[in-house]
């Protein structure tokens, strides 16, 4: 019997524009990557021990721990849910070149900033220069404030890589233009949610289960406003997909379907997604 890999903690922000209803921006991941390649995601990755570097925790400004905490299933103390504050956006920098931050002063990241940012960033993209580093050179704070915690998918045991992803949406900040790093990702674009799940639909854009569902969800409300106090009011589980096969058809069943493990034996709502052979559909 193989044992399932152990996933990797890691973190995404959906990046909202300020317009009515919001854009999200996507970035689209390298066709040679191990894992989702070509998929269209949020900008995110992996837990980094610098995640937890002592001069990033102390330049992390607005984030109550202890909600946090109290919102994170699995997580029992701050260090680990700030860290993947950190991560969220310290990967958002990465691959989107956006820097949800404030000058030492707490003000908003003024033109001569944000173009030092740019220049700097294919140096940390390179790792000649580590993310607590580049706020210490550039007396940077880091506005946790600006992220809203909203979801959390761990990828089935099928599959060989897998991720336990903490999911967060935020306000891109003013005078910054996100961009794609061209190395991990290659393109990028901001969307409407209902627009990206029809391009989705006709093949246009490759998104991976947990985009397309949250996308769904994100579809329903009418402005950024709106967005994001429902993600700040929602109860956020572990979502935990189980993989099956109806008729033929590849079958995602998260919690409360008839099909997941944890659900009842019978429920009014299907609660999956299912392959059509061309793109994902709710069942």
């Amino acid at each position: 019997m193989t044992t399932a890999a152990v996933p990797d903690p890691a973190a995404t922000i959906v990046l909202l524009s300020g317009d009515a209803p919001p854009e999200v921006f996507f970035v689209c991941r390298h066709a040679k990557s191990a894992f989702m390649a070509n998929a269209w995601v949020f900008p995110g990755g992996r837990l980094d021990v610098l995640d937890r570097d002592q001069r990033v925790l102390d330049r992390l400004d607005g984030v109550d721990s202890a909600g946090l905490v109290a919102r994170m299933h699995g997580v029992d103390d701050p260090e680990p849910a700030l860290a993947l504050v950190v991560c969220a956006l310290r990967e958002t920098f990465e691959e989107a070149g956006i820097l949800l931050g404030t000058d030492a002063a707490g003000a908003p990241l003024g033109p001569d900033r944000v173009a030092a940012l740019a220049a700097a960033r294919p140096a940390v993209l390179s790792g000649d220069v580590s993310f607590p580093s580049l706020l210490v050179e550039l007396d940077l704070r880091l506005d946790g404030g600006a992220l809203t915690y909203f979801d959390h998918w761990i990828t089935p045991p099928i599959e060989k890589r897998r991720f336990d992803t903490r999911f967060f949406v935020a306000r891109a900040p003013a005078g910054q233009e996100p961009h794609h790093d061209a190395a991990e990702t290659t393109d990028s674009i901001w969307l409407g949610a209902d627009a990206a799940l029809t391009r989705h639909a006709t093949e246009a854009l490759s998104l991976a289960p947990p985009t397309f569902w949250i996308l769904g969800e994100l579809a329903r409300h009418a402005d950024a406003a709106e967005l994001i106090a429902w993600a700040a009011s929602r109860p956020v589980p572990a979502i935990r997909p189980t993989v099956v096969t109806v008729d033929g058809a590849l079958c995602i069943a998260l919690p409360g379907d008839p099909l997941h493990p944890s659900g009842p034996p019978a429920t009014a709502t299907l609660q999956r997604v299912v392959w059509d052979g061309h793109s994902w559909t709710r069942g």
